[in-house]
C-alpha cells in the first residue's frame, strides 16, 4: 500500500444541524413524514407508519440536517383508479425536518427541534 506524500487536511464547511429544543429531552426520529391520523378521511385505511425508529436526538446532541419536509402520502394501489381514494395525495399540517442519523435520513417534528447554522 502506498503512503500519500501529503498530509490529509479537512476543510471546514457551513451547514445546518438539528438540536432538540431546551427541555424536550429525547426527540423521536421517524422513518417517514406521513400526515397524522386525523388528516385522513374517516373511512380511509391509512398507512401503517409513523412509528418512531430506534433513534432519538437527545438533549445536548446535534445532527446534520435541517431541510423542511412537509407531510404527505400518495395513495395509488391500482393503475385504473378503481378503488375509493385511489390516486389521492393526502397532505398534513405537521412539518418535519430531515436529520442524518445512524447513516440514514430520518425525520423529526419541526416543533420539537431547533435548526442551527454551524458556521457563517
Amino acid at each position: 500500500m502506498r503512503t500519500p506524500t501529503h498530509s490529509r487536511v479537512t476543510t471546514p464547511t457551513a451547514g445546518q444541524v438539528v438540536r432538540p429544543k431546551a427541555g424536550r429531552g429525547a426527540v423521536p426520529v421517524y422513518g417517514v413524514a406521513y400526515p397524522e391520523k386525523e388528516e385522513y378521511p374517516g373511512d380511509f385505511t391509512r398507512p401503517t407508519a409513523g412509528t418512531p425508529l430506534v433513534y432519538t436526538v437527545k438533549e445536548g446532541q446535534s445532527y446534520p440536517g435541517g431541510g423542511a419536509a412537509p407531510t404527505g402520502y400518495f395513495y395509488a394501489p391500482t393503475i385504473d383508479s378503481s378503488k375509493p381514494y385511489d390516486h389521492t395525495y393526502f397532505t398534513g399540517t405537521e412539518t418535519y425536518v430531515t436529520v442524518q442519523i445512524g447513516h440514514r435520513v430520518g425525520f423529526v417534528r419541526a416543533s420539537d427541534v431547533d435548526v442551527v447554522r454551524t458556521r457563517s
